[in-house]
């Protein structure tokens, strides 16, 4: 056999051996007549391939094939398939939230507490989750900090994203899609050989709604329109049996349905207070509606060398983003545009702001670890990032007075760490493992008046600290156990570690927030059924959290400080159950229960004395009050049931998920109610299986919810989608 033809062979075991999760039904390979089975299920969360029941940690995952049936385009709709993870907007930044954790950020320039990586690489701006989900093979989510491994700012989670492999073996996938609100959507996958040792593929994913399900009564526009695009390459060398080459170049562009800031009062019955909702629910009142764009370049290079005793892996990246947005100011109710300061607040009064940051980031990991047949399991590597910030704000605090901001954050971070699995007997095996950091940040700017001047003590300029360090030790003990053959228990403990931060577009000049470092301990169970027919993961855990970074009220002024402690105990519970060989349910449920142990000084809001409909802030103490951004429980429950006729094959999908309601302030203020969303398809494939339609529909029942609430100067909410459908046509070719 030619050294070619092993290496085709290996690519193509290696392809198959990525199966979809919720799983695809799995026929017995050597009779088509045996039961159905659920597949085994690949992920990569101790950055080495094995199996799911089988790797001691809490790891949800989401196929392609179940991202297509269920309307998952991006981590904004990947919530409905994984209980426990939360997605936000905060003023334009997205948030993830897993078990009730996040970084409370306000910008780039702190980085997310949910780690986000694309095929290896590390995603450092959390704008980056704003991207459709482009050729995407697998998403896992990680659940509690994955501080050895994943390194940095993974103290609550990680989501790893695997994109598709190019393979010699030509193949075409086109899908073109229609929907209400005059939504087109297109896709794209092609791939093929282009020598013997390279194989390549090119995807596009396009995306545009022209249509608003809102209207903005100041002037009679749409709102919540929106188009995304995103393309990207991969190009694999093997130019030899122990080398492989993986280079990949991506291009995504976003501007995403974040308009239509509107007061909650006469929505929700939890708020009664402010001003009253104007018009339908998915309608607001806007003299300045604002925006939000996002663009970001990619390219990363993977090198995997085979060495007799180990294999050595080398993943680069580079990440170039441009983020553009213009602040929304709602007005309070009634507006009249020939008196515009006519009971209005002073923030209703401001134009419309701009913001223009500019971000670019560079990744090195470096590893060595062990084969895959190796008795003990290793890995040891290095990782360096450098990330750079630049932010330009121009906005008018009071009418006529402009103020412009330049400044900008540098961010350098190294890490070396190693882990390592020991069979302890035949049954049991100790995971240790071991990282340790090293953070430097610096920030340099000014702020000007309109006249050009520096604004003494609002900048950070004088900045008391504009340079800091920190280094933080993080670590890993896992210890799992063979129950029986079909059941595997573990218990762990690991520290994880959020690294320090500024906060470079606040006008309180003070340093920069200290790192935030948390204490997990987690017992687990993974089993499945002897038939293989019923799978059940299930986990218990409880965090202590050092050192949160909150804002507090200061002087009147809203401030960052690592002023709170904070604990979180919960459980997740997944369910795979195949009780028909053309039926497949998939359930789960995620509880927590996030409190602040220690929150003095935080910042409260109560009605303004003036009755314009504003709150005044004061101060309080939120301890023992809720963690924000934090829900207490989150539950999802999806079958997929297919039949065969004479005419192609059919699948009906359907999936519900519910949320308890998510705390948006720390004094209990503003709480989101909560809801249930409904998805479903109806997918005919043909049966030369070359062509399929799908029908679809988002929001099924129509259900009226938000997903982000902000309280200062109106409490007011950002609705989420209404019912959305449409109709999407396919065509795949495989030679």
């Amino acid at each position: 056999m030619s050294a070619l033809h092993r290496r085709k062979i290996a690519l193509a075991l290696a392809i198959t051996a990525l199966p979809a999760v919720p799983p695809a039904l799995a026929q017995s390979a050597g009779d088509q007549n045996q039961p159905a089975t659920l597949q085994q299920v690949i992920v990569t969360a101790q950055k080495r391939k094995e199996d799911l029941q089988k790797t001691p940690v809490d790891v949800s995952v989401v196929s392609a094939s179940t991202m297509a049936r269920l309307q998952i385009n991006d981590i904004s709709t990947l919530v409905a398939a994984v209980p426990g993870l939360q997605y936000s907007f905060s003023y334009s930044n997205p948030q993830l939230t897993i078990r009730g954790l996040t970084n409370y950020s306000n910008g780039p320039w702190v980085e997310p507490g949910v780690n986000t990586y694309v095929d290896g690489v590390y995603q450092a701006n959390n704008q980056s989750s704003v991207f459709l989900f482009n050729d995407v093979d697998q998403v896992e989510v990680l659940k509690g900090p994955q501080g050895t491994l994943f390194g940095r700012n993974a103290l609550a989670g990680v989501v790893s994203i695997t994109t598709r492999t190019p393979s010699h073996d030509p193949s075409v996938d086109v899908d073109v899609g229609y929907g209400n609100f005059d939504t087109v959507t297109g896709k794209f996958y092609g791939t093929t050989g282009i020598t013997d040792d390279l194989a390549a593929d090119f995807s596009a994913y396009v995306q545009k709604q022209n249509d608003g399900w809102g209207t903005n009564l100041y002037d009679d526009t749409q709102l919540h329109t929106g188009e995304q695009e995103a393309y990207r390459t991969k190009w694999v060398l093997t130019p030899g049996d122990t080398t492989t080459l993986t280079l990949t170049g991506d291009y995504s562009h976003a501007v995403p349905q974040v308009l239509g800031l509107a007061p909650i009062n006469g929505e929700f019955s939890s708020i009664t207070i402010g001003p009253v909702h104007p018009g339908g629910f998915y309608d607001s009142y806007l003299p300045y509606p604002g925006g939000f764009e996002v663009t970001q370049y990619d390219t990363s290079l993977k090198v995997e060398q085979d060495l007799a005793w180990a294999q050595l892996v080398s993943i680069t990246g580079a990440t170039w983003g441009n983020i553009n947005k213009n602040a929304t100011t709602p007005a309070l109710i009634p507006f009249d545009p020939q008196d515009p300061a006519a009971g209005q607040a002073t923030a209703g009064l401001q134009a419309n702001a701009q913001q223009l940051i500019h971000t670019k980031t560079y990744t090195e990991e470096l590893q060595l670890k062990s084969l895959d047949s190796s008795t003990i399991k290793w890995i040891a590597g290095i990782f360096v990032l450098s990330n750079k910030i630049d932010n330009a704000a121009y906005r008018l605090p009071v009418p006529g007075s402009l103020t412009t901001i330049l400044d900008d954050e540098d961010i350098k971070s190294y890490a070396g760490f190693g882990q390592a699995t020991v069979p302890v007997t035949t049954a049991t095996r100790l995971t240790l493992g071991a990282r340790y950091t090293s953070d430097h940040a610096d920030v340099a700017g000014n702020a000007y008046s309109a006249a050009g001047a520096i604004i003494p003590g609002s900048s950070v300029s004088t900045n008391p600290q504009p340079s800091a360090v920190w280094n933080e030790p993080t670590w890993t003990a896992i210890l799992d156990h063979d129950i029986t053959r079909r059941i595997m228990g573990y218990a762990s403990y690991s520290r994880g570690y959020q690294s320090g931060s500024y906060n470079i577009s606040s006008s309180v000049n003070k340093g920069p927030g200290e790192p935030q470092t948390m204490d997990a301990f987690e017992l687990g169970l993974k089993a499945s059924s002897e038939d293989n027919r019923l799978r059940a993961d299930t986990s218990v855990f409880y965090y202590k959290i050092h050192d949160l970074l909150v804002s507090q009220n200061i002087n009147g002024k809203s401030v960052m400080s690592n002023a709170a402690a904070a604990r979180i105990d919960g459980a997740d519970l997944e369910i795979d159950w195949l009780p028909l060989d053309s039926l497949m349910l998939t359930g789960g449920v995620s509880y927590t229960d996030p409190i602040y142990t220690s929150y003095a000084n935080a910042t409260f809001y109560q009605p303004n004395p003036n009755g314009n409909g504003t709150f005044v802030t004061y101060t309080g103490d939120a301890s023992d009050n809720q963690i924000v951004y934090s829900e207490k429980l989150s539950a999802s429950l999806s079958a997929n049931y297919t039949f065969h006729t004479r005419g192609g094959d059919f699948a009906l999908s359907a999936i519900e998920n519910y949320h308890s309601g998510a705390h948006y302030d720390p004094q209990g203020l503003l709480v989101a109610p909560a809801y249930s969303v409904v998805n479903a398809s109806l997918n005919w494939t043909l049966p030369d299986d070359n062509w399929n339609v799908k029908l679809w529909s988002n929001n099924l029942t129509n259900t009226q919810y938000a997903t982000l609430f902000a309280n200062t100067p109106v409490m007011y909410m950002n609705p989420s989608p209404p019912r959305t459908y449409g109709i999407e046509f396919g065509y795949h070719w495989r030679k």
